[in-house]
């Protein structure tokens, strides 16, 4: 091969890797972006509330009678949203009376491999006891295998009412009144 055309294969390749290594920064400073603007502190009222992405946010409970253990789960670990402190908090469902009763007739009617352990949580849950919600956060968070957002607190009164007023909206007075 001629001088010349190992020096534009050398210019080539310099090229491809230049160009290659500025779209992988670029889609990873947008990825970094995106997550950050799904998920940002909001302040109401001066307390300071996390915002989940409007587009993993449910308003009610929609579990089919035969739902998987991983449905089940999930939605678990997006109400658990409500009354915990983490890092990272993607997707909420509203801790509500009917929600947690739906929740715990569908655990009732399948057979998990977990049922027991969804059941002593749901069960808490129905007693309006929240004393493990960060255990139970844990749990879920666990068993689904999530990065970032392992939950190291409960929220207090203020700060859940400012979580469902931010990410629950019109939906929030009626919301609160069941809290």
């Amino acid at each position: 091969m001629s001088k010349k055309a190992i020096g534009w294969s050398v210019i080539f390749m310099l090229t491809a890797v230049i160009v290659g290594t500025g779209a992988f920064l670029a889609v990873v400073m947008n990825d970094q972006k995106q997550e950050e603007a799904d998920i940002k502190a909001v302040s109401t009222e001066g307390v300071h509330a996390k915002q989940v992405s409007y587009g993993v946010v449910q308003h009610y409970l929609d579990l089919a009678p035969g739902a998987s253990q991983d449905e089940v789960i999930e939605a678990m670990h997006r109400m658990t949203h409500q009354k915990v402190k983490a890092n990272a908090v993607r997707g909420a469902i509203p801790m509500t009376v009917t929600a947690i009763d739906e929740l715990y007739r569908v655990i009732q009617m399948n057979d998990y491999e977990r049922k027991d352990d969804l059941l002593e949580i749901a069960g808490r849950w129905k007693r309006n006891d929240f004393s493990h919600i960060v255990k139970d956060h844990n749990y879920l968070w666990e068993y689904q295998g999530k990065g970032d957002g392992k939950a190291y607190g409960a929220l207090s009164k203020a700060e859940e009412k400012a979580f469902v007023e931010v990410n629950f909206g019109e939906h929030s007075e009626r919301l609160l009144k069941g809290m």
